[in-house]
């Protein structure tokens, strides 16, 4: 059953959003929470449990959805799905992770889209990756994953329940990863669903971490880490 969460300023809006979701999910099990503030939202959030599409104005009367989803949703798993009335802020929303932009009024047809592309992110979320270790495997989710980091012939992978070493390479790890995993310098392999923003010579996690870049590889970091924004 998917969990999801309403938060715009307009209550208006929220009740047609509600209307469009019920026709979209018609004949599913789904859990739907709706706030009207930030403020209202902050005061429920530890009632929530898990989120799995949050829906959020990028601009509304106490704080912004781009600062709500840092808050609440970063690091968690939620795909976040912003919309708005102002294409001013489409190139705003590329600052925190998101799975999709809604321009407002909110089509049958664009719904349908982003929840498609919520759901199979959603999915991927899911599948684990494993790594073979001196006594067995170790299985991760990707979003738990921050970064790895090389020591040698030893692999480091830094992970939201602590570390675990194992031997292996960065070259083989890319193989095993998926595109949100980038190897920006020569020991590190960078999270993006992890990054908070990109400086020029490192990426600040949620975790409060930074991961370097090297001067080699800066370039084509970040022209891989926007076209990975674009995508989402």
């Amino acid at each position: 059953m998917l969990n999801f969460v309403i938060c715009d300023d307009s209550p208006e809006f929220c009740a047609d959003l509600r209307t469009a979701l019920a026709d979209v999910m018609a004949g599913e099990e789904y859990r739907l929470s709706m706030f009207c503030s930030a403020k209202e939202l902050t005061a429920s959030a530890s009632k929530l449990g898990r989120t799995d599409i949050a829906f959020l104005d990028i601009e509304f009367g106490d704080s912004s959805g781009i600062k709500t989803a840092e808050m609440f949703f970063s690091g968690k798993g939620t795909q976040v799905i912003f919309v708005t009335n102002y294409v001013d802020y489409c190139s705003d929303v590329y600052e925190t992770e998101h799975a999709y932009f809604m321009r407002k009024p909110v089509s049958e047809e664009q719904l349908k889209k982003a929840l498609d592309i919520a759901r199979s992110r959603l999915e991927a979320a899911d599948e684990k990756l494993s790594f073979k270790m001196k006594r067995g495997m170790v299985c991760y989710k990707p979003a738990e994953i921050r970064f790895f980091e090389s020591n040698y012939r030893k692999v480091m992978l830094h992970a939201d329940n602590g570390v675990a070493e194992f031997y292996s390479s960065l070259s083989e790890i890319d193989q095993q990863t998926g595109e949100q995993f980038n190897q920006c310098h020569k020991s590190f392999i960078v999270n993006f669903d992890r990054v908070t923003s990109m400086e020029r010579d490192h990426f600040v996690l949620d975790s409060g971490e930074n991961v370097p870049i090297s001067r080699s590889m800066a370039d084509e970091t970040r022209e891989r880490f926007f076209r990975y924004l674009r995508k989402g």
